[in-house]
């Protein structure tokens, strides 16, 4: 069953996908990713993710990212440089951190100066949202 972030989503839901590395729910202009507790996201944990973001938005449909952090997991920030030369049509990203100590709090911080894309960090889903479709749209 999905969760209370993912049920309050507007926009077209597409599919649920859950992977060996978390869970992605796909909706017609965005994908909510909930990645697993204590992994490490790369650019080779993303493979699987990014071969779904090209089914469902192809080359050329604009999209963005909202990142449930209801875990606590690793980013490897340099790989954001990798995507954005693969992800054309990816215009932003957004973390929803809620529960969260300052030191993850911290690495989304660092995780946005290296972003080549619009990055911004919330505390819920309504605004994220909000702030993504504004970025999708501009």
């Amino acid at each position: 069953m999905m969760n209370n972030v993912v049920t309050k989503s507007n926009g077209v839901f597409i599919k649920k996908h859950t992977t060996t590395h978390g869970t992605f729910y796909f909706f017609d202009n965005y994908v909510i990713t909930e990645f697993n507790e204590g992994i490490t996201v790369t650019f080779d944990t993303c493979k699987e993710l990014c071969f779904l973001f090209n089914k469902y938005y192809g080359e050329h449909t604009p999209f963005g990212v909202i990142s449930n952090r209801k875990f606590s997991y690793s980013v490897f920030p340099t790989d954001y440089l990798v995507l954005q030369s693969m992800l054309f049509n990816l215009k932003a990203i957004a973390v929803i951190s809620i529960h969260r100590s300052s030191f993850d709090f911290e690495g989304s911080y660092i995780e946005k100066i290296i972003c080549p894309r619009p990055y911004a960090i919330f505390n819920e889903l309504t605004n994220a949202r909000s702030w993504l479709f504004q970025e999708i749209y501009a």
